[in-house]
């Protein structure tokens, strides 16, 4: 007895299930692969943002030894209102 396997219809052409079944195994060892690969360069990221925050940390600490103002501070200024006159 020999056995047939069932056939679909698809794009207008025929596909065993063993080509699907092959073809689905291949679709998730490649969605596998591709999410730990963003995993690991999401990881690759948070370490570089980690070295930098650090870096400028030291960079900060030292310019601060020396007397001078800290790089990577935000300056507030007051807002300049549009139209307005200045003040004499």
């Amino acid at each position: 007895m020999t056995y047939h396997y069932p056939r679909f219809m698809l794009e207008e052409k025929f596909w065993t299930l063993d080509a699907i079944v092959s073809k689905l195994k291949a679709q998730v060892l490649l969605t596998s692969e591709l999410t730990f690969k963003v995993i690991r360069l999401e990881d690759e990221l948070c370490c570089e943002r980690e070295l930098l925050e650090q870096e400028r940390r030291e960079a900060d600490d030292l310019r601060a030894e020396l007397g001078h103002p800290k790089l990577h501070e935000r300056i507030h200024l007051e807002p300049i209102l549009k139209d307005a006159a200045p003040e004499e």
